[in-house]
Formats: structure tokens, sequence, C-alpha cells
């Protein structure tokens, strides 16, 4: 994974930011279809929210995928990896754009996990 250096990425604001190719619905259609609930995720309490953040890199890649904020969940690892699967078969997001330019941008993402 590439290391990217701070000054290369664009925090706010922006003109057009990043967006999953197909919309808000179908990225949380994908990460529902994709979502695996380990043991150690099952465990924690009913709804247990994951907050990921990355960067959507100029070509839509998602790049430096980590954790915002390790609550000691079960679900962290679960929740990067259904973040980090966004790039099988080719970029699923759209870059970012700023002054006409494509930009790399921070985009942070919620994931609630519903335990039954």
């Amino acid at each position: 994974m590439e290391d990217v250096k701070w000054q290369y990425v664009i925090m706010d604001p922006i003109e057009i930011y990043p967006a999953f190719i197909g919309g808000t619905e179908e990225m949380y259609q994908f990460i529902n279809q994709n979502i695996y609930y380990t043991k150690s995720c099952q465990q924690e309490s009913a709804r247990n929210q994951v907050w990921v953040q990355f960067i959507v890199d100029t070509t839509g890649f998602i790049i430096n995928s980590k954790i915002m904020k390790d609550t000691g969940s079960g679900c962290n690892d679960e929740a990067l990896r259904v973040v980090n699967l966004m790039n099988e078969d080719g970029p699923r997001w759209s870059p970012g754009e700023h002054d006409g330019r494509k930009v790399r941008m921070w985009v942070n993402l919620p994931i609630m996990f519903n335990v039954k």
C-alpha cells in the first residue's frame, strides 16, 4: 500500500467529492453483501458502528485505509477488510476533483454492524 504524504491530500473544501460508483445505496449494498459477522464481532453489543478512514486516489482506488478510532471491537478488522475489498476488480470510486484536476481526498465511512 502506498504511503501518502499529507501535503498531497486534499482535506476540504473541494469542488467534487469522491463517490462510490453507483451511489451511496449501492455502496452499502456492496458492504452488506460482503460483510461477515466473525465470532469476535458477534460477541459485541447488538449495534456497533465502526468508522473507517481512507484516501480515494486520483484513479479511484482506496489507499491508506485504517480504523479511525479503535473501539476494541471485534468488528474493526471486518470493516477494514470490506473497505479494502472495494479495490478488487478495479476502482469502485470516482476521485474528487478540484480546479479541474483529480485529487486525492480522505473519506470517513461509517459501517454499522447489527448483531442479532
